[in-house]
């Protein structure tokens, strides 16, 4: 009985601390600090919830452990899309700001914008940047923002999707799904005008999401994650 009780007391414990550190998290988008301190801080906050998740399910039943996994996965995805959306349109650190949004399509300013920020050339972009670093014409942080960031920024799907999804345990769905998303994320920042459309970007994203979603089918690592998804991966 003791023993139940401190795991519930644990799994408070750690439950309100992630509350804190997401807390912390809106603080700093606020504040528009480095979206590498945002993005640890909502990655410690999901674990933590996992931790209590998986800490307080472990007495329970399997079919109540899933019911509270899963509800708890559904929740860092929300999380998780919350500051992608922020990070794709809205945030001032990567110059997202409500002037983006103003005045109306012109041919001279839509031939603009297509001449400096569409690319429909595969790897012209990547390339130029790695031309750029290599000449010394740019800093190395601009190539690791832009196709680092660009790789990572989707990975979450290939654990998220298959997790909440059966389907999407499958490689083509799952690709074909993100692929679709990534398309209608970089069709509306061109209705927008906010930031770039770039083909480059959709071959980045669908890699990264497709690396992860290998590496995670992999059957040890797969065994081990309906291990610690009790069954729901």
């Amino acid at each position: 009985m003791k023993e139940k009780v401190r795991i519930k007391y644990l799994s408070v414990f750690l439950y309100i601390a992630a509350s804190g550190l997401f807390l912390w998290y809106l603080y700093c988008w606020i504040a528009s600090a480095s979206p590498f301190l945002r993005a640890g801080l909502l990655l410690c906050g999901c674990v933590l919830i996992y931790l209590g998740t998986y800490t307080g399910s472990k007495d329970k039943d399997r079919e109540t452990a899933k019911s509270r996994m899963k509800a708890s996965f559904v929740l860092m995805f929300i999380l998780y899309l919350t500051m992608l959306i922020t990070f794709l349109f809205f945030d001032g650190y990567f110059g997202r700001n409500s002037a983006q949004f103003e005045g109306r399509w012109t041919k001279e300013n839509f031939l603009e914008y297509l001449s400096s920020s569409v690319n429909f050339i595969p790897f012209k972009s990547t390339s130029s940047l790695i031309y750029g670093y290599s000449k010394g014409w740019i800093s190395f942080y601009k190539p690791l923002i832009n196709i680092g960031g660009n790789l990572v920024a989707f990975m979450p799907f290939a654990f998220f999707l298959p997790v909440l999804f059966r389907k999407m345990h499958k490689a083509i769905p799952f690709l074909l799904f993100t692929a679709g998303v990534v398309i209608m994320v970089e069709t509306t920042q061109l209705i927008l005008r906010c930031g770039v459309c770039d083909v480059d970007d959709l071959i980045l994203n669908v890699s990264g999401a497709g690396l992860l979603f290998a590496l995670l089918h992999i059957k040890p690592v797969r065994k081990l994650m309906t291990k610690m998804t009790f069954d729901l991966y």
